[in-house]
Formats: C-alpha cells, sequence, structure tokens
C-alpha cells in the first residue's frame, strides 16, 4: 500500500483483490487498471482505520538533520579497470581484428601477457593464432586451426592475473542475420519489404 497526501487527499494505492477486468471510472473515487486500485479518501482516514495515525505526528517526522550523511567506503578502481580493458575484438572469417588500449598494447609489445580467445561459456579454446602484418590501428590474427568460433578473448598476464573479458564480434555471423530474406512471407511479399 502506497499512500500519498496531496492537500486534504488522501490518494491510495494497493493491490486488487480480485483478477478483475481492468477499468478506469471517471468521476468516481476509486478505479481499477489490472491488479491496482487508486482509491482517494478524505485526509487521515486510511491511517485512522489502520490505527496508523500516531506514527504521523509532527513530533515523529524524520528531520533532514537526522538522516546520516553517505560516507566514502571504498573508492571505485577506475584506473585498476581501464589498465584491465583489452580493447576491441571483430573476427572476419579466420582473420582476428584487434584495436587495443595503449596499457594493454605495451604489455603485449613487451611479451608481458598472451591472447586467449574463450567459448561461449568463457573457457579457453586452445586456438593457435599466427600474427598478421598490421595495416593500421589494428592488430591482426589468423586463426590456423578451424575449429569453434571464438566468443570472447582476454589476455593473461605472466604474473598470472587476467584482463576483463572482450566480446568478439563476428561480422559474417551479423551480416547474414541482417542481409534481407530471399524467402518470401505469408503475403507473398518479402518479410523485410514494404
Amino acid at each position: 500500500m502506497i499512500v500519498a497526501t496531496i492537500g486534504r487527499t488522501d490518494h491510495v494505492l494497493t493491490g486488487a483483490r480480485t483478477a478483475r477486468r481492468p477499468h478506469w471510472r471517471r468521476g468516481g473515487a476509486r478505479h481499477q487498471c489490472g491488479g491496482l486500485s487508486l482509491q482517494k479518501t478524505p485526509d487521515g482516514r486510511r491511517f485512522r482505520c489502520l490505527e496508523l495515525a500516531p506514527l504521523l505526528k509532527a513530533g515523529r517526522a524524520l528531520k533532514l538533520g537526522d538522516i546520516p550523511k553517505m560516507r566514502e567506503h571504498q573508492r571505485l578502481p577506475l584506473g585498476e579497470m581501464q589498465a584491465r580493458d583489452p580493447g576491441t575484438f571483430e573476427l572476419v572469417y579466420e582473420t582476428l581484428h584487434w584495436w587495443p588500449t595503449g596499457t594493454m598494447r605495451s604489455a603485449y609489445d613487451r611479451g608481458r601477457c598472451a591472447l586467449e580467445l574463450l567459448d561461449a561459456h568463457c573457457k579457453p579454446l586452445g586456438s593457435k593464432l599466427q600474427a598478421l602484418p598490421a595495416t593500421g590501428e589494428d592488430l591482426k590474427f589468423r586463426l590456423t586451426e578451424p575449429g569453434l568460433p571464438p566468443v570472447f578473448a582476454r589476455f593473461r598476464h605472466r604474473d598470472g592475473t587476467m584482463s576483463c573479458i572482450a566480446v568478439i564480434a563476428r561480422t559474417q555471423e551479423l551480416q547474414a542475420q541482417t542481409r534481407d530474406p530471399l524467402t518470401p512471407g505469408p503475403n507473398g511479399r518479402s518479410v523485410n519489404s514494404k
């Protein structure tokens, strides 16, 4: 039950007792919609019926100064999380493109971490990768053993720590799902045609 007192009227919102058809009556004091009931009653009537009126006395009101100020218990480790960001990955057939963050690129270039490809259950696939020549901002790798396509990627550092997990966008699957279907719909037209 929620009660909002506006002026000299209590607006009482409660769960309806029966699952009747939803309806709103205009001009009446009671409205129902779905499983909810809204009633308008004179100021304080509902509280007196439930013997809750003593709780509403001015002396019992919560004062703003009595509410404890929010204390900062622990700082969010945003810098650490940014350092663990592996970057962005995209798989186009057997070629994995990686757009690294500065921190992860530096660690990879120094040989301090290794790329791991994971399945949909975040289990390592043991895929073999062959580095390809870089032509832009991204680094490219070729999957040398075709098998299950990877779903996630992460980096395992030499000290045993790991980066966050990144989702690998599988471009050819996205393109296949967004292409207009060639089969006609029930009205003889293509499903996406207007």
